[in-house]
Parts: structure tokens; sequence; C-alpha cells
């Protein structure tokens, strides 16, 4: 059922599912919903799955067992699978430290100095990029700003110097 809604998703945590489960027999999912930063859900072999980050998959299921609370391993990045409404597994996905982690911190320190600090070379991480934009950012007597007008993921602060920039715009003409 998870392969079946994670054939869904360019997500990296995926990628991992499928690695973990070759040859395994997918099966159809149906109204399949994926949102950002959260998770999938979709209805598999007429079962309602979620699968995804544990705040996401919780808001949809009970976990009578206790998975979402029992420890993981450091490092690693948890994911909950639900299925009707129960919490019915636990994954941790993440990446090993390269063994050239302490070349390529020497290398980067050398090259940079004092000006930036890298004090350690960790798993990789990954996030959804996501861009939103209002249909219509300027109407008779409005215009739509910044994080009002476009979202950019997950590029922090970009927003607000976008609604600075637009300001700026808007006031110059």
């Amino acid at each position: 059922a998870v392969l079946a809604l994670e054939r869904h998703s360019a997500h990296p945590i995926a990628a991992g599912f499928a690695a973990a489960w070759p040859g395994v027999r997918e099966a159809r999912a149906e109204g399949v919903a994926s949102t950002t930063g959260g998770g999938l859900e979709g209805l598999v072999d007429g079962r309602r799955v979620a699968v995804g980050s544990p705040a996401f998959v919780l808001a949809r299921a009970a976990d009578p067992d206790g998975l979402a609370a029992s420890p993981g391993a450091a490092g690693l990045t948890p994911v909950l699978v639900a299925a009707d409404g129960r919490v019915v597994a636990r994954a941790g996905f993440g990446d090993r430290v390269r063994a050239d982690a302490p070349a390529t911190l020497a290398a980067l320190r050398a090259r940079f100095g004092r000006r930036l600090d890298f004090s350690a070379c960790g798993p990789r991480s990954a996030w959804p990029l996501a861009l939103r934009l209002r249909r219509t950012r300027v109407a008779p007597r409005e215009a739509w700003i910044g994080n009002a007008a476009q979202t950019l993921h997950p590029v922090s602060g970009q927003g607000f110097n976008l609604g600075l920039r637009d300001a700026w715009e808007l006031a110059e003409r």
C-alpha cells in the first residue's frame, strides 16, 4: 500500500521505500492527495492509507500501540504509516555520512576561512520545493505583494524580500 502511494511522489523518501522493497508488487492507489512537507494519503485496495511525517499521520490516525513515540535511530527521519485510521508501522530514513566528509570540511574551511563556519558535515536533507502564485495580484485599489502574492518554499525570508521589492516598485510608480 505504501509503494502505491509513494509512486505518486518524487520525494527522496519515496525512493527510499522503493529501494527498501524491491520486487514488491505495487497495489493501485486512488484519490491520492499530497501535502507538501507532510505526506501522502489515498485509497489502496479499499483501505484509507496515509504515509508521512508523524504530525501528518497522527492528524489522520490513532496510535494505540505508541509507534510514533518509540525511539528511532539518531539522525533518521521518522515516517509513519496508517491504514484505516490506525498507525501500523514506523520507518526511519537517512543517509550515511560520506567517508570524504572530513576532507570536504577541510577544503571548505581553507576556501572560505573565517567568513563561514563549517562545523560538521552530516546527512543530506531534502525539502519539497513549492511555488504558489496568486492568479490576480493587481485589481482596482488593491495590490498583493510579498508572500500574499507568491510563496516560495523553502527559501526562508524570500517572500519578505520580494514584498519589500514590490513595495518599492509600487512607491516609485
